[in-house]
């Protein structure tokens, strides 16, 4: 498997790699090329890239780029972005921040976790792509989707005039939990996300929960600000080759010593043990950056639905209404799908069948989209009155 990443999920809920990158997002060295500054002055650099789900015509998962914190294997601090003064990032795009190692004494080292850490303008990650042109290494949606992170589906194209799509999943990470979102930052172990064949056969064991359960190896956070501080493997974790790549990490020594030492925390706002009356302050004083902006927005959400005028129409294999409907984790757009032939109502997460010859009436026409003959037992109309404005059709 030369050259992926990272890793995705298979129609069948086994991680697999995927070879998506953002060649863009890849440095040809650790050391910028600057012009007019000499190399000893020269401040390395890791490039990180975050990429957003679904389309570009969808609205309600676009919003600043996050707050980025690295760390070396030790967990000694490497270098920051504070996200709260960034451009914001639109819904299906991508952008990357070379963050500057000043917090390490300029030192060039290799990058060992990220965390990374939104305001209250929701975003929906579907690829995160960490490079420093020695380490490289890519994080999924579908990760988060499977170890419970609020999700939704994607599809986005990953580079300009190209049919190259990505599929998977996209996490979503907000301050203030809009719509039942369960996190603000979320954080991970580098290495661990650079597949290998022993390694992903040990994630796709026992309900991932080699993946899923550490969480040094990757967590969400209901509330960790950009300073927050997340937990390490101490000592650092010992690998063995990979049986079909020696070039490649395989499973650690022994993987059960990745499993929490403790219970953490993962309603922090800083630190683990923090107090209540710290917990109590940080609560009170959340970022208030672009509150008009999105107050406006929000006038156009209800519930776990980001945007009540905007449907999903999707062909793609796997994509299905019902998941969308009946998963507890899901937010995101009323969706109609060709995979299960059902219509979601995701502000009531309520099910319908698609209108078809067979099925002509008590349905939703995915054409017009609207309800045809929806009766309830009194003989009323009881469809509920849907203005879409917006198409977005994924295949």
């Amino acid at each position: 498997m030369p050259g992926e990443l990272g890793f995705k999920l298979d129609p069948y809920q086994q991680f697999v790699p995927t070879p998506h990158i953002f060649p863009e997002g890849l440095p040809e060295s650790s050391v910028p090329h600057t012009w007019g500054v000499k190399d000893e002055d020269k401040i390395p650099e890791i490039w990180v890239t975050v990429g957003l789900g679904n389309s570009r015509s969808l609205k309600g998962g676009e919003g600043n780029y996050p707050s980025v914190s690295l760390w070396n294997e030790k967990g000694d601090r490497l270098g920051q972005h504070d996200g709260r003064w960034s451009n914001p990032l639109k819904q299906g795009g991508q952008k990357t921040m070379a963050i500057q190692q000043t917090q390490n004494g300029k030192k060039d080292e290799d990058p060992g976790y990220i965390m990374l850490s939104a305001d209250d303008d929701a975003i929906c990650i579907a690829m995160i792509q960490v490079s420093n042109s020695r380490h490289s290494s890519a994080f999924f949606g579908d990760i988060g989707y499977a170890c419970g992170q609020t999700w939704y589906y994607s599809s986005r194209m990953m580079q300009k005039h190209m049919t190259d799509y990505l599929d998977s999943r996209c996490v979503w990470l907000d301050a203030d939990h809009t719509g039942g979102k369960n996190a603000r930052a979320m954080s991970y172990h580098l290495r661990d996300m650079i597949p290998s064949k022993d390694k992903l056969a040990l994630y796709n064991k026992d309900g991932h929960k080699y993946l899923c359960n550490p969480t040094r190896r990757y967590s969400y956070w209901k509330n960790l600000k950009a300073n927050g501080e997340i937990p390490f493997f101490d000592p650092p974790l010992k690998y063995l080759p990979d049986s079909a790549d020696k070039s490649r990490e395989g499973t650690e020594v022994d993987p059960d010593l990745v499993f929490d030492p403790t219970n953490y925390d993962k309603d922090v706002y800083i630190k683990q043990g923090e107090s209540k009356e710290d917990s109590e302050y940080h609560k009170n004083n959340p970022f208030k950056d672009r509150m008009r902006k999105r107050q406006h927005r929000l006038s156009k959400r209800q519930g776990s639905n980001m945007d009540i005028e905007r449907i999903v129409v999707t062909e793609i294999p796997g994509q299905t209404a019902t998941e969308i409907c009946q998963h507890p984790n899901s937010a995101g757009y009323d969706i109609v799908s060709y995979e299960d032939m059902k219509y979601c109502d995701l502000s009531e997460r309520k099910l319908y069948d698609l209108c078809s010859s067979s099925n002509p009436t008590n349905c939703f026409d995915a054409n017009s989209t609207t309800f045809v003959g929806v009766i309830n037992a009194r003989g009323e109309d009881s469809a509920p009155v849907k203005l879409y404005k917006t198409k977005d059709y994924w295949k």
